[in-house]
Formats: structure tokens, sequence, C-alpha cells
């Protein structure tokens, strides 16, 4: 079971990938945007939202572990918005949407402010699939 959802945790691996996906590793920086952005829509309330990754404490390790094994240009940026959620912090994740958003050039789909708990509860019981 997740702690962050109440849901079970992904087991489901392709080639020790939590989010399901064969790609190659170390990720690539912008596969390390996509899948933070992605989780981040778990937490956040904005107009549009197209990707969405479930945030397990499995997936959150395994970003961090791709940092320790290789350099990317915004490796703080991303180390300190995982290392937060990691802890089951999450009251920045408005700001580390929107961090994520514009280093991928966002220009619709802002987050406005974070969800509550029954909102959260709700979108993750609207989720059909996950993609990036």
């Amino acid at each position: 079971m997740d702690v962050k959802s109440n849901k079970p945790t992904v087991t489901g691996k392709v080639d020790g990938n939590p989010f399901e996906e064969n790609v190659k590793t170390p990720i690539s920086e912008k596969l390390m945007r996509q899948y933070i952005h992605a989780m981040s829509h778990q937490k956040v309330r904005a107009g549009e939202k197209w990707s969405f990754f479930e945030i397990t404490d499995e997936r959150i390790s395994f970003l961090l572990q791709q940092l320790d094994e290789k350099e990317y240009k915004n490796d703080e940026e991303y180390r300190d918005i995982l290392t937060l959620w990691q802890k089951g912090d999450f009251s920045q994740a408005v700001s580390d949407h929107n961090t994520v958003w514009r280093l991928m050039g966002g220009n619709v789909g802002k987050a406005k402010g974070l969800l509550s708990a029954k909102q959260e509860k709700d979108y993750l019981e609207k989720q059909t699939r996950e993609t990036r």
C-alpha cells in the first residue's frame, strides 16, 4: 500500500522502471521532467491536465536514483521536489508543478492551487490510464 494515496503500490516494472515504460536509463532530462510533471497533477488544481502518473514511493525513489546516476541541467530543482515528496510533504506541489511546467515550456495548464484530500481522491478515481 502506498502511504501517500492509500492505493496499492504499483509493482509492474519494465526493466526496473516503476512507470512501466521501456526506456533507457539513466533517463533523459526531458523524461525526468515529464514524470515529475505527470505525478504533480495528482496534487494540484489546473485548468488543463494532459498527463498523469500516480505518485508512489517506488517512483519517487526511482527518480532520485536517476539523479544519482546522471547529471541533469536542473538537478537541484528535481532533487528538491522529490526529496520533499519522499518525506510526504506536498505543501509546495503548486510551485513544484509550475517549476517543471515552465522548464517544459508550458503555456496552458498552470497550477492554481492544491487539491483538497477529497478532490485528490476524486481525481485519482477518475484516472483510467497513466501517461506522460
